[in-house]
């Protein structure tokens, strides 16, 4: 596709509206996405595809779906633009920092900023931390500068994803489906895959963010849980559709900004995490389940559905439960009187219901 297909597509797409930084369901006003056929992620998933495709040959033209009336256009063509490292594009992503019109656009420019990883951009970036005042934003700007600093800025693992996601594949692996295998590299250094663990009932959960509470909460739980976990026999994995560093930092192995839910995780280490944390780049394993990649935005980020899936002892989908929002999904205690009692019957009291 070309630059004006790839437009022409996203203009047409009636999507959720965002506001203040939180996708808003048209008719009850409510956060979240209860239509699971709604289709705002794939359009959204594949035109950052398609754009990665188009590669830095069509930077000028991305650049310029920085100034699009539409969010979606923005913050697309900003994403983009990370994941393709590409320089020739800070000055437009620095406008876009300091005059984005909305928490979800400074947000963007802000995580685009620190994937490209230029340290011209650590002057910019501390200005505009004295001088935002939106949590999320800053959130993400403490992230920025600390990714440039530490030099992890390289996007070639979120890039290939990108480029070659296959459409094909999204929600193949349904209830009661046959799962290939596959493998995924986890924040440690090492990989996980599938094969490893034939015969064994897998457990994967996958979050939203380093600045989710529930996700935080999630962690905290697990390694609360580890010997009801191990007398199970599971192989657990939680699993994150960011890079490197940035799933470095939910995983405990970055510095942690200061979260406005801090205080409720003071003691919290995760140098006590027995799980392996691993990184789905650009959703490619999770569309395949229904995790539905860049499915709405959630403190000024698109992000995936949190969702719990667990494939039996053969290898299929025994169990696939797909958020609405957050926190509407199995607690780690419900899932472990799951797992105790091999009965996948569940739906979350504030599920939300078309």
């Amino acid at each position: 596709m070309n630059i004006s297909e790839i437009l022409n597509c996203l203009e047409l797409q009636a999507f959720r509206p965002v506001i203040d930084g939180f996708t808003k369901e048209p008719t009850s006003g409510e956060d979240g996405l209860d239509d699971f056929d709604n289709d705002d992620w794939r359009v959204r998933t594949l035109a950052v595809r398609d754009l990665i495709r188009l590669g830095d040959k069509s930077c000028e033209d991305i650049v310029r779906m920085l100034s699009h009336d539409s969010p979606n256009v923005r913050t697309l063509g900003a994403t983009a633009l990370g994941i393709l490292e590409a320089e020739q594009a800070l000055d437009a992503l620095y406008r876009l920092l300091e005059e984005g019109a909305t928490s979800l656009d400074r947000c963007q420019a802000a995580i685009s900023i620190g994937q490209i990883g230029h340290s011209d951009s650590i002057p910019i970036l501390k200005k505009r931390t004295s001088e935002e005042d939106q949590r999320d934003a800053l959130s993400q700007l403490s992230i920025a500068l600390d990714q440039i600093q530490k030099h992890d800025g390289d996007q070639r693992s979120l890039k290939a994803a990108y480029f070659d996601l296959d459409e094909m594949t999204f929600r193949s692996a349904g209830q009661n489906d046959s799962v290939s295998t596959f493998t995924l590299p986890d924040v440690d250094g090492g990989t996980w895959s599938t094969e490893q663990f034939s015969g064994k009932k897998i457990v994967l959960l996958w979050v939203f963010a380093d600045w989710c509470p529930v996700c935080h909460h999630e962690f905290h739980d697990l390694i609360t849980f580890k010997d009801e976990f191990a007398d199970l026999g599971v192989e657990l994995a939680t699993v994150e559709c960011h890079d490197v560093y940035r799933s470095q930092v939910m995983a405990g192995l970055r510095p942690k900004p200061h979260y406005w839910f801090s205080d409720r995780f003071a003691d919290l280490s995760y140098g006590k995490r027995w799980w392996p944390h691993l990184m789905d780049f650009g959703g490619a394993v999770g569309a395949r389940f229904g995790v539905d990649p860049l499915t709405f935005a959630v403190h000024s980020e698109w992000v995936n559905r949190p969702s719990t899936i667990v494939i039996d002892e053969n290898g299929r989908v025994e169990f696939a439960y797909h958020g609405t929002y957050w926190g509407d999904r199995p607690s780690v205690t419900e899932l472990i009187e799951m797992l105790s009692s091999n009965t996948f019957d569940y739906e979350h009291a504030n599920r939300k219901r078309r």
